[in-house]
């Protein structure tokens, strides 16, 4: 318990600042829409133009973008980007803060285990993201409600907002496994950057290769936004793939971490 309440408090500021900028970021792709749809015409007519690829890879659907919830499925492709720097920056840092500043032996001279360490990490990890979905969701509703209170279909701005959680928890997973399997980490953030744009990168050129193989890959493209609009739920395949990638990196990174060597002080 003393460790998780200790790494809880430890991560509370940053994730404030995190919680601020992606409730930043959704009140200005929100408050975009009204102004979108002055000339839809117009919009569809610049939008037509680009090759299908390019569209797809954007998550530019012209028969959903000039509805609310095919322009906000939309902007999640962006917002998700932020927040799951978030998910890896915290996924590297939680097992390697210790390593990195040698004070790992100094910890475990308390009355506590590894296992229990690493657990109590996770936990104050999962309440951090969650804490950060559920006001980003509940702000983002809030917003929606002012402009376009007629529109709004609760449940699946729900729906798709829940994926923000998901690519979260699955950067977590990797970051942890991959900050006990690489443990001379020089900067946390800049290797969450470089992690994440990757992973986006790879899903985007997917999309204009028009390989779904790449779906296999890339969090970023497990959640379909358009298939979630037409099916009011996203694809099982995928959702089972995303539940395995993440306990199966929690799982090896808890089994690496358990026996690694600690680095002293001195």
């Amino acid at each position: 318990m003393n460790i998780f309440i200790h790494e809880l408090k430890s991560m509370i500021s940053s994730s404030l600042w995190w919680i601020l900028g992606l409730c930043a970021l959704v009140l200005m792709f929100l408050t975009i829409y009204p102004a979108f749809l002055n000339d839809v015409e117009a919009s569809k007519a610049i939008f037509a133009n680009f090759p299908p690829a390019i569209r797809d890879a954007f998550g530019l659907s012209l028969d959903t973008l000039f509805t609310f919830s095919g322009f906000y499925s939309f902007t999640l492709t962006y917002t998700t980007l932020a927040a799951a720097v978030q998910g890896m920056n915290i996924g590297l840092s939680l097992l390697s803060k210790e390593n990195r500043m040698k004070t790992m032996d100094f910890l475990l001279t308390k009355p506590v285990t590894r296992g229990s360490v690493f657990i109590g990490k996770l936990a104050a990890a999962l309440v951090i993201l969650s804490m950060t979905t559920i006001v980003l969701v509940a702000f983002s509703i809030s917003v929606a409600k002012v402009i376009e209170p007629e529109l709004l279909d609760i449940s699946l701005f729900v729906l798709l907002s829940c994926s923000i959680y998901f690519i979260q928890l699955w950067f977590l997973a990797i970051g942890m496994l991959a900050s006990v399997v690489f443990r001379r980490l020089k900067s946390v953030l800049s290797t969450s950057l470089g992690i994440v744009f990757a992973f986006f990168i790879i899903g985007t050129l997917g999309e204009v290769i028009g390989d779904d193989k790449v779906r296999y890959i890339t969090p970023f493209k497990y959640f379909d936004y358009i298939h979630a609009i037409d099916q009011g739920a996203y694809e099982i395949q995928y959702m089972i793939l995303w539940g395995c990638v993440v306990i199966l990196a929690i799982c090896a990174a808890f089994a690496i971490y358990r026996r690694r060597d600690v680095h002293s002080v001195s």
